[in-house]
Protein backbone atom coordinates (compact mmCIF):
# COMPACT_ATOMS: atom_id res chain seq x y z
CA UNK A 1 0.00 0.00 0.00
CA UNK A 2 2.85 2.40 0.83
CA UNK A 3 4.45 1.63 -2.53
CA UNK A 4 1.24 2.52 -4.37
CA UNK A 5 1.08 5.86 -2.53
CA UNK A 6 4.73 6.65 -3.31
CA UNK A 7 4.39 5.75 -7.00
CA UNK A 8 1.09 7.65 -7.20
CA UNK A 9 2.64 10.79 -5.68
CA UNK A 10 5.57 10.56 -8.07
CA UNK A 11 3.19 10.28 -11.06
CA UNK A 12 1.14 13.27 -9.88
CA UNK A 13 4.34 15.32 -9.47
CA UNK A 14 5.50 14.25 -12.93
CA UNK A 15 2.16 15.33 -14.39
CA UNK A 16 2.12 18.72 -12.64
CA UNK A 17 5.78 19.72 -12.99
CA UNK A 18 7.93 20.00 -16.07
CA UNK A 19 10.52 17.71 -14.48
CA UNK A 20 10.79 15.96 -11.13
CA UNK A 21 14.58 15.75 -11.32
CA UNK A 22 17.05 18.60 -11.17
CA UNK A 23 18.62 17.84 -14.54
CA UNK A 24 18.09 21.37 -15.91
CA UNK A 25 21.02 22.87 -14.01
CA UNK A 26 21.80 25.79 -16.29
CA UNK A 27 18.26 26.53 -17.47
CA UNK A 28 16.12 26.43 -14.35
CA UNK A 29 12.81 28.00 -13.31
CA UNK A 30 14.23 31.52 -12.83
CA UNK A 31 15.65 31.63 -16.36
CA UNK A 32 12.42 30.28 -17.88
CA UNK A 33 10.34 32.79 -15.90
CA UNK A 34 12.11 35.57 -17.83
CA UNK A 35 11.83 33.66 -21.12
CA UNK A 36 9.20 31.85 -23.14
CA UNK A 37 6.45 29.80 -21.41
CA UNK A 38 3.81 27.97 -23.44
CA UNK A 39 0.99 29.17 -21.18
CA UNK A 40 1.26 32.68 -22.67
CA UNK A 41 0.47 31.49 -26.23
CA UNK A 42 -2.96 30.27 -27.27
CA UNK A 43 -1.57 28.13 -30.09
CA UNK A 44 0.75 26.15 -27.73
CA UNK A 45 -1.59 24.78 -25.06
CA UNK A 46 -0.29 22.21 -22.62
CA UNK A 47 -2.18 20.08 -20.14
CA UNK A 48 -2.09 22.55 -17.26
CA UNK A 49 -1.89 25.72 -19.34
CA UNK A 50 -5.67 26.00 -19.51
CA UNK A 51 -5.81 26.24 -15.71
CA UNK A 52 -3.24 28.99 -15.23
CA UNK A 53 -4.69 32.51 -14.88
CA UNK A 54 -1.86 34.14 -16.83
CA UNK A 55 -1.98 36.73 -19.62
CA UNK A 56 -2.17 35.26 -23.13
CA UNK A 57 -1.46 36.32 -26.69
CA UNK A 58 -2.55 34.45 -29.80
CA UNK A 59 0.84 33.23 -31.04
CA UNK A 60 4.61 33.58 -30.71
CA UNK A 61 4.76 35.03 -34.24
CA UNK A 62 2.84 38.28 -34.81
CA UNK A 63 2.47 39.65 -38.33
CA UNK A 64 -0.43 42.09 -37.99
CA UNK A 65 -0.61 45.67 -36.84
CA UNK A 66 -2.12 44.73 -33.47
CA UNK A 67 -1.49 42.05 -30.87
CA UNK A 68 -4.51 40.52 -29.10
CA UNK A 69 -4.00 40.26 -25.33
CA UNK A 70 -6.19 38.50 -22.77
CA UNK A 71 -5.80 39.52 -19.11
CA UNK A 72 -7.55 36.94 -16.91
CA UNK A 73 -9.74 37.69 -13.92
CA UNK A 74 -9.06 35.13 -11.19
CA UNK A 75 -11.55 35.80 -8.38
CA UNK A 76 -9.61 34.02 -5.61
CA UNK A 77 -6.55 36.14 -6.30
CA UNK A 78 -7.99 39.33 -7.75
CA UNK A 79 -10.95 39.99 -5.44
CA UNK A 80 -8.56 40.62 -2.55
CA UNK A 81 -6.93 43.46 -4.48
CA UNK A 82 -10.14 44.77 -6.07
CA UNK A 83 -11.77 45.25 -2.66
CA UNK A 84 -8.76 47.25 -1.47
CA UNK A 85 -8.69 49.36 -4.68
CA UNK A 86 -12.40 49.95 -5.18
CA UNK A 87 -14.33 48.90 -2.10
CA UNK A 88 -17.54 46.89 -2.07
CA UNK A 89 -18.45 45.49 -5.53
CA UNK A 90 -22.15 45.91 -4.74
CA UNK A 91 -21.67 49.68 -4.43
CA UNK A 92 -21.82 52.28 -7.18
CA UNK A 93 -18.43 51.60 -8.81
CA UNK A 94 -17.18 50.98 -12.33
CA UNK A 95 -16.10 47.34 -11.91
CA UNK A 96 -14.40 47.12 -15.32
CA UNK A 97 -12.33 50.25 -14.64
CA UNK A 98 -11.42 48.75 -11.30
CA UNK A 99 -10.31 45.49 -12.94
CA UNK A 100 -8.13 47.48 -15.37
CA UNK A 101 -6.23 48.88 -12.37
CA UNK A 102 -4.97 45.38 -11.57
CA UNK A 103 -2.86 45.31 -14.73
CA UNK A 104 -0.11 47.32 -16.36
CA UNK A 105 1.21 46.55 -19.87
CA UNK A 106 4.42 47.82 -21.46
CA UNK A 107 5.89 47.17 -24.91
CA UNK A 108 9.31 48.48 -25.97
CA UNK A 109 9.36 50.94 -23.07
CA UNK A 110 5.93 52.35 -23.92
CA UNK A 111 3.06 52.01 -21.49
CA UNK A 112 -0.11 50.66 -23.11
CA UNK A 113 -3.45 52.16 -22.08
CA UNK A 114 -6.02 49.60 -20.98
CA UNK A 115 -8.97 51.99 -21.41
CA UNK A 116 -10.12 50.20 -24.58
CA UNK A 117 -9.87 46.70 -23.07
CA UNK A 118 -13.33 45.15 -22.78
CA UNK A 119 -14.80 42.45 -20.52
CA UNK A 120 -14.45 39.00 -22.09
CA UNK A 121 -15.58 35.48 -21.38
CA UNK A 122 -13.38 32.68 -22.72
CA UNK A 123 -15.34 29.42 -22.70
CA UNK A 124 -12.29 27.60 -24.11
CA UNK A 125 -10.34 28.52 -20.96
CA UNK A 126 -13.31 28.66 -18.58
CA UNK A 127 -12.13 32.17 -17.64
CA UNK A 128 -13.31 35.73 -17.70
CA UNK A 129 -11.12 38.78 -17.97
CA UNK A 130 -10.22 41.73 -20.13
CA UNK A 131 -9.54 41.48 -23.87
CA UNK A 132 -7.82 44.16 -25.87
CA UNK A 133 -5.27 44.90 -28.53
CA UNK A 134 -1.77 46.28 -28.28
CA UNK A 135 -0.71 48.41 -31.28
CA UNK A 136 2.50 47.29 -33.00
CA UNK A 137 3.03 50.29 -35.28
CA UNK A 138 6.47 51.82 -35.10
CA UNK A 139 7.96 48.56 -33.83
CA UNK A 140 10.98 47.14 -35.63
CA UNK A 141 10.66 43.57 -36.89
CA UNK A 142 12.33 40.96 -34.71
CA UNK A 143 12.14 39.67 -31.16
CA UNK A 144 10.04 41.78 -28.77
CA UNK A 145 8.94 41.35 -25.15
CA UNK A 146 5.51 42.34 -23.88
CA UNK A 147 5.75 43.08 -20.16
CA UNK A 148 2.56 42.52 -18.19
CA UNK A 149 2.36 43.33 -14.48
CA UNK A 150 -0.36 42.10 -12.16
CA UNK A 151 -0.90 44.46 -9.20
CA UNK A 152 1.57 47.11 -10.39
CA UNK A 153 0.51 49.46 -7.55
CA UNK A 154 1.64 47.06 -4.84
CA UNK A 155 2.61 49.04 -1.74
CA UNK A 156 4.15 46.23 0.28
CA UNK A 157 6.22 43.11 -0.07
CA UNK A 158 3.80 40.75 1.65
CA UNK A 159 0.81 39.13 -0.06
CA UNK A 160 -2.64 39.92 1.31
CA UNK A 161 -3.51 36.27 1.80
CA UNK A 162 -1.64 33.11 2.78
CA UNK A 163 -2.71 31.40 -0.48
CA UNK A 164 -0.21 33.40 -2.54
CA UNK A 165 3.55 33.76 -2.36
CA UNK A 166 3.79 37.15 -4.09
CA UNK A 167 1.99 40.46 -3.75
CA UNK A 168 2.55 41.23 -7.44
CA UNK A 169 3.63 39.33 -10.55
CA UNK A 170 5.58 40.22 -13.66
CA UNK A 171 4.92 38.27 -16.86
CA UNK A 172 7.37 38.62 -19.75
CA UNK A 173 5.86 37.42 -23.02
CA UNK A 174 8.41 37.29 -25.85
CA UNK A 175 7.16 37.26 -29.42
CA UNK A 176 8.53 37.73 -32.93
CA UNK A 177 7.16 40.70 -34.83
CA UNK A 178 7.32 39.66 -38.49
CA UNK A 179 5.11 41.99 -40.54
CA UNK A 180 3.72 40.57 -43.76
CA UNK A 181 5.15 43.47 -45.76
CA UNK A 182 8.65 44.77 -46.50
CA UNK A 183 9.98 47.53 -44.28
CA UNK A 184 13.18 49.45 -44.59
CA UNK A 185 15.57 48.89 -41.73
CA UNK A 186 16.62 52.54 -41.48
Amino acid sequence: IVGVVIVGNYRVAAWRDFTVSSEFTFLGDEEIRAGMRSTHYEDMPGGLDRLRPWPRISSFTQSGSHLRLFLPYHPLRDDLMLRSYCGDPEGDIDRVRCLRELWSVTLAGTSISLDAFVPAQRADLAMRGLMGVVPLEGLKPGMQVLEVFWNPNDQGDAPLDDRYEDASSNFNIPFVFAPAYERSLD
